[in-house]
């Protein structure tokens, strides 16, 4: 048993976690995606909205495209997705005083 878990983590950190580069694993780089769900996430179980106004301000600085949205994440700038926009706005409505404009 011990032999095929091994295995497991091999596979997994060959397939996701090499070169950390986009197409490189079997997964594409979706930061803004996760960061928005991870957002949401921590926003809906109450967490302390001071922690994580940061997080979200960056996102809103360097992810957040004038006038289109936002993308998936890395390598898709070009294509802002309306799901990961419509889900940044929902982080967003949690700051309403910040983002107001």
């Amino acid at each position: 048993m011990q032999e095929f878990e091994t295995k497991g983590y091999d596979f997994v950190e060959w397939n996701i976690f090499n070169f950390r580069e986009a197409y490189h694993g079997t997964l594409d780089d979706g930061r803004w995606w996760d960061t928005i769900l991870i957002s949401w996430a921590m926003l809906e179980s109450g967490a302390d909205k001071n922690r994580v106004l940061p997080i979200v301000q960056h996102m809103v600085k360097e992810g957040l495209q004038p006038k289109t949205g936002i993308s998936y994440g890395y390598d898709f700038e070009y294509a802002p997705d309306t799901d990961d926009t419509s889900l940044l706005m929902v982080v967003l409505s949690y700051f309403k005083e910040t983002f107001s404009n």
